[in-house]
């Protein structure tokens, strides 16, 4: 006979069992990932900090109060499946909420969405990526000039910011203006210039919106589709993407769950949204999650998961590195074993930020719905990076340098934008720092800069970045602002 010591003894095991499922039931996977987005939610940090500074945590609520954006948006994607995608705050100034299926403007992300539009014609072998893009285009053609007598531009080119043209990004239109044609936009009727070859094609590499409208008109021309009947057909769709359209206007079917755009302050632009003709440099309306399904198909792609799409080798063309760590759409980084792509977007009241790892096929896109989400996106991103160990976005710590005033000195005048000969900036010396004057949609700005050696300098509280292009005899010939907009001092 089993005395009470044992029968206890023997039932115990059992008693652990349903315990164990009890506990299991109180951590879903739905609870799992609600915990690991509060984790990230009050995990944020700026993105720059001086050395010997307290390093200091926020909630994404108060960065959004700091940032006066009323609605963010994001998507986390891990081993090629959307983890977690969330709305948070105001898609407008009545209040609706932002949820993981509004659509915001991705702006520049535009751009590597598009390559891969035109990256499909070259696996269909309808275009060459190395031949002159005059023979694709049939009511308009590029001019030549004295810089493409021996190299020409080419869709290689086009993609990778390397074609020697000018326009590099586009204002928007108010919704009671009547938008230009796609000609319209590349012969400069509109509110933006003509697009012209301003150096000689593969020599440098010049950022250029531009470019991507004279692809937008390619695959038209050689569909004989509609941009963005095209893209939704061969690339939204078929990726899934059903929460996005490159059309410009919007169609009215999709505005119920539309955000609107807010200035710096937090106060609604005119008419909610701008309208953009440069629908392949900046017109995508999309959402976090559907540029996360956009990812993944590279990913399955490239990992020989899904090639029903895309070739590995279509996506292996895209990030091959050109001028600057420039692939064919997206900037490429290497790290380790792995191979990040990324890009960021900024329309008026829109901005966004997406990285994504190729072979693991982790990634992170972030959305905001005012002028001053870029930060709020990059403060995201970091928090998220900081909670699964990855690398794509790190805090940095400055260490910043002092110098006298007479060092100083031959930092400061006027410098020409070379893409744009009527905007220039200066540099000033005051207080014993220098400064960068510029103006801004009619507003003049003043910031200070740090110096962190002696040609690189930034600005803390933005991040924009100051490098001087230093002559043989030590002096400055000109500055990159902002790691793209080339100036020379005059």
């Amino acid at each position: 006979m089993m005395s009470p010591k044992m029968r206890m003894i023997s039932k115990y095991p059992f008693w652990c069992f349903y315990l164990n499922l009890l506990l299991c039931a109180c951590h879903s996977p739905a609870q799992k990932v609600a915990a690991k987005s509060s984790v990230i939610e009050n995990g944020l940090v700026e993105k720059l900090v001086l050395a010997n500074e307290p390093k200091k945590t926020f909630t994404l609520e108060e960065r959004m109060s700091h940032y006066q954006t009323p609605g963010f948006s994001i998507a986390i994607v891990k081993s090629g499946k959307i983890v977690l995608a969330k709305g948070y705050g105001q898609k407008n100034k009545k209040g609706a909420p932002v949820n993981s299926e509004t659509f915001f403007q991705a702006a520049s992300i535009s751009k590597p969405v598009t390559a891969l539009g035109v990256l499909k014609l070259v696996q269909m072998g309808k275009v060459d990526l190395d031949v002159p893009i005059n023979q694709y285009l049939k009511k308009y053609q590029l001019e030549d000039n004295e810089f493409t007598k021996t190299n020409k531009v080419t869709l290689r080119r086009l993609l990778t910011h390397t074609a020697g043209l000018n326009l590099g990004g586009f204002g928007g239109y108010l919704q009671d203006e009547e938008m230009p044609s796609t000609i319209d936009v590349l012969l400069g009727i509109g509110n933006s210039p003509k697009l012209e070859v301003v150096e000689e094609p593969g020599t440098r590499w010049n950022y250029s919106g531009g470019g991507y409208v004279l692809v937008q008109k390619i695959i038209e021309d050689v569909t004989g589709l509609s941009f963005e009947v095209y893209m939704e057909t061969e690339i939204l769709n078929p990726l899934g993407m059903l929460r996005s359209t490159f059309q410009q206007p919007i169609d009215s079917k999709w505005q119920q769950n539309l955000s609107h755009a807010f200035d710096a302050e937090g106060n609604p632009i005119d008419g909610n949204w701008h309208n953009y003709a440069a629908k392949g440099a900046g017109g995508l309306w999309t959402t976090p999650s559907d540029l996360g399904k956009w990812f993944t198909g590279l990913h399955n792609a490239y990992m020989k998961k899904d090639t029903t799409i895309f070739s590995k080798q279509t996506i292996e063309l895209m990030l091959t590195k050109h001028l600057r760590d420039w692939g064919l759409g997206p900037m490429i980084i290497n790290e380790g074993k792995d191979i990040i792509l990324t890009h960021d977007g900024s329309n008026a009241g829109f901005k966004a930020d997406f990285f994504g790892y190729i072979k693991s096929g982790n990634a992170v896109i972030a959305m905001g719905n005012a002028e001053r989400s870029s930060d709020l996106c990059l403060e995201y991103m970091l928090s998220v990076c900081n909670h699964y160990g990855w690398n794509a976005r790190t805090q940095k710590v400055i260490h910043p340098i002092t110098q006298k005033n007479n060092s100083l000195l031959r930092y400061e005048g006027v410098y020409r934008w070379i893409d744009r000969s009527s905007y220039s900036v200066e540099i000033q010396l005051k207080n014993e720092q220098l400064h960068l004057a510029y103006a801004d949609d009619g507003e003049s700005r003043l910031l200070p800069l740090e110096m962190i050696d002696l040609e690189n300098t930034l600005n803390i509280e933005t991040g924009q970045t100051i490098q001087f292009r230093i002559g043989e005899n030590g002096q400055p010939t000109g500055l990159l602002w902002r790691n793209r907009f080339e100036f020379v001092k005059e």
